[in-house]
């Protein structure tokens, strides 16, 4: 499944310890099948959304409709799940985890229970100090304030449906899904909203859906008399067409609907964040990820480069202390010969003067021992100056790669905006057209009228 917004960062790796808790037997809320629907769309199934599911689903009332709605939004996947343990990063993750499943009714706080157990982490139905995750649906309860107070990761069922499906551990505020819903009761105005997705791939336009369902906003398959707004991935469709020619329908981006959810309120559609085509946000995403890359890859050569100055210093260092040395053994070799002479005009001196020479040899052994390991240090240390030039070889030839990636995309951008723009050009002229033709067909028919 394709994430709509920022780039993955790992969460940070809580403290574990073990503790257990009582479980509130009074559930606030049951899922029904919207969920399963969703389910289905992470298995690549085709399923339908339609304005009036969450009514058929719960009853006639609105209340009802609307509160299945939002148990769609935290649907909860029923039957089994295979679970790999291969990926040790994302097993390891969960295995010192400690995760407080709260807010929810005994059969959903049992399912998602039994699956963070198969996943390795232990699960409590109350929160503590101990707990380093909370599961809930809403930002309600001693639970949620106390884990929010602590700085504790809170996250919705969505968050943990996501890290099983991609078998990673998802950044927790990658989408807005992630989060729990700020009330039962909706945005306030969402439920005036009638709202269309055109262009999104189906799990991107489940996630919308969902999104739009959860905040009180109903789903409208199609652009007709009663749509507000569009989320619009790519201009140049035929819904598309039709919301702009409408005059009446805001035309907005995934990112609009995420942060209403967020800010849990009806934001201006024409902020220009919003007012960008979705695929305009993937491309400049794409772009800040090869422009970060490129960053990394440059910051990783300076490293590289001050390595390798750091060590032509030392290997120039080890060269001087290897000089000295020598000239040590030189002057070492000098005092031999002076010893030696005067041990061959000094009979009288004879022995003393071999005793000290047998003391200065051993001088002379000991400084050819520290040359030689001199010498042996220094070709280790040119061996890793080639190893650091290699590296930073390399580092230069994956930074050129990058700048050609980068040029590319930025290419291929320019390319697809002038389509858009000519294929939108290229619309409008065609309706004016189609105008102009029907005002001259509403004229000839006047006249006609009037003979």
């Amino acid at each position: 499944r394709r994430p709509m917004s920022s780039d993955y960062a790992f969460p940070p790796p809580p403290s574990f310890t073990e503790s257990d808790s009582e479980h509130d037997d009074d559930g606030s809320w049951r899922e029904r099948d919207i969920g399963d629907a969703r389910a289905a769309v992470s298995d690549g199934e085709d399923v339908e959304f339609t304005a009036g599911t969450a009514q058929r689903l719960s009853g006639n009332s609105t209340a009802d409709a609307f509160g299945a709605s939002v148990r769609g939004a935290r649907g909860i996947r029923r039957g089994p799940r295979d679970v790999n343990d291969d990926d040790d990063a994302f097993t390891s993750y969960f295995a010192r985890a400690r995760i407080a499943v709260c807010e929810y009714a005994r059969e959903d706080a049992e399912e998602i229970a039994r699956e963070l157990r198969a996943l390795g982490a232990r699960v409590t139905d109350a929160y503590d100090a101990t707990c380093t995750h909370v599961v809930t649906p809403f930002k309600r309860g001693d639970d949620y304030l106390s884990a929010v107070e602590d700085g504790k990761i809170v996250v919705s069922y969505a968050w943990i449906e996501d890290c099983v499906a991609q078998r990673r551990v998802v950044d927790a505020g990658e989408k807005a899904l992630y989060a729990p819903l700020t009330s039962a009761n909706g945005v306030r105005g969402f439920d005036a909203l009638f709202i269309a997705v055109d262009g999104y791939a189906a799990q991107e336009k489940a996630d919308i859906i969902e999104l739009i369902e959860a905040s009180g906003g109903t789903f409208a398959t199609s652009v007709d008399d009663r749509t507000t707004h569009l989320v619009c991935y790519r201009a140049g469709s035929e819904t598309y067409a039709r919301a702009l020619t409408s005059g009446r329908v805001a035309i907005v981006n995934h990112a609009w609907i995420e942060d209403c959810v967020r800010e849990w309120a009806i934001l201006p559609t024409r902020d220009v964040k919003y007012t960008k085509m979705g695929v305009e946000l993937d491309y400049e995403r794409d772009l800040e990820r090869e422009r970060r890359a490129r960053v990394d890859a440059e910051h990783e050569l300076d490293v590289e480069e001050r390595r390798a100055v750091s060590l032509q210093e030392l290997l120039d260092a080890e060269e001087r202390e290897r000089e000295d040395l020598q000239n040590q053994l030189n002057d070492s070799e000098s005092q031999r010969m002076a010893l030696r002479d005067m041990l061959e005009g000094e009979a009288d001196n004879r022995e003393g003067v071999h005793e000290q020479f047998l003391r200065t040899r051993g001088d002379v052994e000991e400084l050819q021992r520290l040359l030689r390991q001199s010498e042996a240090s220094r070709s280790e240390q040119e061996s890793r100056i080639v190893q650091g030039e290699e590296e930073r070889r390399s580092l230069l030839r994956q930074l050129e790669q990058t700048r050609g990636l980068q040029t590319n995309l930025q290419t291929q951008f320019t390319h697809s905006r002038q389509d858009l723009l000519t294929q939108l050009e290229q619309r409008l002229q065609q309706i004016e057209e189609t105008r102009s033709e029907l005002a001259e067909e509403r004229r000839g028919g006047a006249g006609k009228r009037a003979v």
